[in-house]
């Protein structure tokens, strides 16, 4: 995702709230067909801490894109991967799901048992095929495999994925009757000040038209957002729970009422981006019962069960008011207690001296892209802020299998890497900047892991390479919870559920 470097954590121990379309994605790994593009950042180019009190209350994560990999149909399921660790870590609740390369294994196996029995009697091959479907090993490729040998042919004409494609596609006509648009919200600049990004029609909305909807995330109570003083390395000083520092961004997306500790979280496309007005032009209702899976029975009995469920069942549709115009801003109401905290943040809002000279490292990069970074020894004369550290990218560190990975992850992230010194640099007759680095590693590199971290990774020996690096594998990043989203007087509160929806089944709810 690229924001691996606001923490001190190890990304394998890390969970980031990422509403909108691809939360809303899941898997068949079998028919994956769309794939995440890392977001891009953007802090609101003219927002600066020593100005704005807007400053880190909204996430600088922006435009993470969602992007078809294979052909979909109208009517089609999106899936995407999400990663064969997710599905073997859980073999108690899918059995032995098929994993991606047991697809190809599945379809070459068809294949071949087309081309041995393909001109024997059907009930030969229907007993034949029954053998290997049915045999008492149970294997992940066998589980790929259609139930019924009449299929095959399909599979050996058109591949595997025609097999499973039916079974994941609906017809327009139901969709369009049952399902929700998503296109009508688009995000630009907010016509508020200090509000960031907000949602606009895209089109047209007559009063009355489901602009928009949500399923939520929900948590029994806000201590998930609660942040402390701890060490990440020194695993004997545990985090100090009456000592909070401050409240995790997510926060001020997320949705709660003063009757009850439950905080939902929204993750539908675009609706997180719909910024607060006392006189709004959106109002909310949960969905029909059954509609997009809300179940209208938690809103009737005590949220126990909710809380325990795996799957989302609750739904809530933001509907218009009144007619809204294309390119016209949509609002809600954060309710009463939103706005009072907001203009006492304001109004109070003070900046300290340091904040002035502040610049962080995307924009300082930016802005001397033409120069190269500074060695360590002119550093002695012109250091970097403290705030500050470079990153590199040490392709030969890896084994040669896992270079492809390593080359993907570097190119989304840019903060993928090792903590490095730069100890000289030159510039090619091309003009591109080149640097003798120094950097600290680990000195196995059976440490990898599908999600290791080596920017994160605990070494004490530093080591220096002969080779040269380029200006792209080498990167000036901001140190871990220097940004502005950890500011200490950042903006925090959550939007209210409006009273008129809150359940009375919910009132009292304590956790």
């Amino acid at each position: 995702m690229g924001m691996q470097q606001e923490s001190s954590h190890p990304f394998e121990y890390l969970s980031a709230f990422a509403p909108g379309l691809d939360a809303a994605i899941n898997c068949h790994l079998g028919l994956v067909n769309v794939d995440k593009l890392a977001p891009e950042y953007d802090t609101m180019p003219s927002w600066h801490r020593a100005v704005d009190p807007g400053v880190g209350a909204i996430t600088p994560y922006q435009n993470c894109s969602t992007i078809a990999k294979e052909f979909i149909p109208a009517g089609g399921e999106l899936f995407k991967h999400y990663g064969d660790q997710w599905f073997t870590g859980r073999q108690d609740i899918f059995g032995l799901m098929p994993l991606l390369e047991d697809y190809p294994r599945a379809e070459q196996f068809a294949i071949d048992f087309n081309s041995i029995a393909g001109n024997t009697s059907m009930d030969f091959r229907r007993d034949l095929y029954k053998i290997v479907t049915d045999f008492p090993f149970e294997s992940r490729v066998t589980n790929a495999l259609p139930n019924d040998v009449l299929q095959v042919p399909t599979i050996v004409e058109e591949g595997i994925r025609a097999v499973y494609q039916p079974l994941a596609t609906r017809k327009v006509e139901d969709l369009e009757a049952n399902g929700r648009c998503l296109d009508y919200l688009a995000p630009r600049p907010s016509t508020l000040p200090q509000a960031g990004r907000g949602a606009f029609a895209t089109q047209f909305l007559a009063e009355g038209t489901i602009v928009a909807g949500s399923p939520f995330l929900v948590m029994a109570n806000g201590d998930y957002f609660d942040m402390f003083e701890a060490n990440w390395y020194d695993k004997t000083y545990p985090p100090d729970i009456s000592r909070k520092t401050r409240s995790q961004l997510g926060l001020n997306y997320c949705w709660t009422h003063a009757d009850a500790s439950l905080f939902l979280c929204p993750y539908g496309a675009n609706v997180n981006y719909i910024n607060h007005n006392p006189e709004p032009n959106i109002r909310v209702q949960w969905a029909r019962a059954q509609s997009m899976r809300h179940n209208e029975q938690w809103l009737h009995q005590s949220p126990t069960e909710m809380l325990v469920s795996s799957s989302p069942g609750l739904f809530l549709d933001f509907i218009a008011l009144r007619d809204i115009e294309e390119g016209e801003e949509v609002f809600i109401d954060y309710g009463p207690k939103w706005e009072l905290a907001w203009q006492a943040h304001v109004e109070y809002w003070t900046t300290s001296n340091y904040s002035h000279s502040y610049q962080s490292a995307r924009v300082y990069s930016k802005a001397n892209a033409n120069k190269p970074f500074r060695s360590q020894s002119e550093q002695e004369v012109d250091p970097y802020p403290s705030y500050y550290e470079f990153r590199c990218l040490d392709v030969a560190w890896y084994y040669p299998k896992q270079h492809q990975n390593v080359w993907m992850l570097w190119n989304r992230t840019r903060t993928f890497g090792f903590n490095c010194r730069i100890l000289e640099h030159r510039t090619s007759p091309e003009g591109t900047f080149y640097y003798k680095v120094e950097l600290q590693a680990p000195q196995h590199k059976d440490v990898w892991g599908e999600q290791w971290d080596p920017s994160k990774a605990r070494a004490e020996t530093w080591y220096t390479r002969d080779s040269w690096f380029p200006q792209h594998q080498v990167v000036l990043v901001d140190l871990a919870y220097s940004t502005d989203i950890f500011l200490s007087d950042a903006f925090r509160h959550p939007i209210a559920i409006p009273d008129s929806i809150f359940p009375d089944a919910w009132r009292g709810f304590v956790a």
